[in-house]
């Protein structure tokens, strides 16, 4: 019985542009040592946010969801979009 286990390491696999790889491990995880998010970083990721909860209000008011929701959620959005203008002005 050989001693071979299926080729599974713990290497990591060759990568031709770790520059690109620590650029976006860093916007993912953020950088060590720095608990708090960049403003840009967090404009970034409300502008995304603000997008998905913009289809997800478009879904429910086809799908006819009961108003109270839709209206969270576009209080929840009005919310988000003003937090976005104070980041912009702040950058």
């Amino acid at each position: 019985m050989t001693k071979w286990h299926g080729g599974k390491g713990s290497t990591r696999r060759p990568m031709t542009n770790t520059k690109q790889f620590d650029d976006n491990w860093d916007k993912i995880f953020g950088k060590k040592g720095n608990d708090e998010m960049s403003k840009e970083a967090r404009l970034e990721s409300l502008i995304v946010k603000h997008r998905e909860l913009d289809e997800i209000i478009n879904t429910l008011e086809v799908e006819r969801a009961p108003d109270d929701i839709v209206k969270k959620k576009k209080v929840e959005k009005l919310k988000m979009k003003e937090e976005i203008e104070s980041l912009q002005s702040a950058i």
